[in-house]
């Protein structure tokens, strides 16, 4: 009997999980004017659209970031920067239930592909 209220119960959750709405976020991480490393967060969610922002800044956004019912995708696109630099973003995105990192590119080659995706304009982010 707990084995068929078990799968009537799993049953009627399926169609809200498959209702819920996705999302995600492309983050660009590049060298500023000054050498400094900064990142550009571009998601739908409008408070955690930000350009020009340190690592602890995204940390920050990322930990408070929740999807819409379903898993929020994270591409990361790396414009000449050691991953060293940027390890807590990726450790950050893997503490957080919500996120899921999906790709991990450098900014050439398939990275610009990504960019255009997301309609990212191409070059640096503080122009």
């Amino acid at each position: 009997m707990k084995k068929v209220f078990l799968s009537i119960f799993i049953l009627a959750l399926l169609p809200l999980h498959a209702m819920a709405e996705s999302r995600s976020i492309a983050i660009e991480i590049y060298q500023s004017i000054n050498n400094n490393i900064e990142l550009a967060i571009y998601s739908e969610v409008d408070n955690e659209n930000k350009k020009n922002i340190s690592i602890e800044e995204a940390i920050e956004i990322l930990e408070n970031a929740t999807g819409w019912g379903s898993i929020v995708y994270v591409a990361i696109i790396v414009d000449g920067v050691e991953i060293n630099e940027y390890i807590n973003v990726i450790q950050t995105i893997a503490e957080n239930p919500w996120l899921s990192l999906s790709l991990l590119k450098e900014k050439g080659g398939f990275g610009y592909h990504i960019l255009e995706y997301y309609g990212i304009e191409q070059g640096n982010p503080s122009d």
